[in-house]
């Protein structure tokens, strides 16, 4: 009797076993790849991976809250969520019908217009500044004018040459290669921005010349070719000299163009 119960266990363990391996997973499917691994990509990228994968019951939702300046990118993967969790693995088997949701971030809509508004306000503003220049005005750069070239190679954070030529030079444009050194956004403003800058080539342990300044700025007023401009870019920078403060150190500067090199 103990050998026939024996026999009988040893067959449904059998049983089970077989079972679990013929479970069937025809209308199931795997992630394409985990949360952690589809940060930063672009959800429409995001979601053909998805549907590539077998998943058929997929979502978007948008995050409106992008401002020019940003380094997140138009479209860039928040989270991706399966069936309520935004924790998951490619290990795991899904339904196929498993609801998935895909939210990213984008610009909001009314914003995009106001932005479309100012920059045209800002061409007409700067055509209008161009047209009434002065025909005799020289932007003053390294290869016409000493005092500049002489500045921009200078090794000290504060000197004397620095005042004198922002004295001498007021309201005057300079043009001269430079670096995008710090940015942030101006007091509690969301468009608005302060840029640290400086002479040549981008290199964190070293600087020559001041340290310039575009205090309170916004992305339309630096009249740029570059989609982002942020940390260590190499740029050419024109600008108008507003004034040297000796305390600070800081060279203040109004954008006149900063353009991609």
């Amino acid at each position: 009797m103990k050998k026939l119960l024996s026999l009988f266990i040893v067959l449904i363990i059998c049983f089970s076993f077989s079972a679990c391996e013929e479970t069937d997973h025809s209308n199931d499917c795997h992630a394409p790849a985990s949360n952690s691994e589809l940060e930063g990509k672009i959800y429409t990228d995001v979601i053909k991976q998805f549907e590539e994968s077998g998943f058929s019951n997929i979502t978007t939702e948008k995050i409106d809250d992008l401002i020019t300046g940003w380094l997140t990118k138009d479209g860039e993967i928040e989270e991706v969520i399966i069936d309520g969790n935004a924790s998951f693995s490619t290990d795991t088997w899904y339904s196929k019908d498993s609801k998935v949701i895909i939210k990213y971030h984008t610009f909001p809509e009314e914003k995009d217009n106001e932005a479309k508004d100012d920059k045209e306000k800002n061409a007409s503003s700067k055509e209008s500044a161009i047209e009434s220049r002065p025909i005799e005005e020289t932007v003053l750069t390294i290869e016409n004018c000493p005092e500049l070239s002489n500045i921009l190679q200078n090794k000290s954070e504060i000197d004397k040459s620095y005042s004198d030529f922002a004295n001498k030079h007021k309201d005057q444009t300079i043009e001269f290669d430079g670096r995008i050194d710090y940015c942030s956004k101006h007091d509690n403003y969301k468009t608005r921005f302060d840029y640290l800058l400086s002479a040549g080539n981008y290199d964190p342990d070293h600087q020559t010349g001041p340290t310039f300044k575009f205090e309170d700025v916004s992305y339309y007023d630096l009249n740029t070719d570059i989609d982002t401009v942020s940390v260590g870019l190499n740029v050419r920078i024109s600008a108008k000299v507003v004034s040297f403060n000796e305390n600070t150190g800081i060279f203040l500067l109004e954008p006149v163009s900063v353009k991609s090199r």
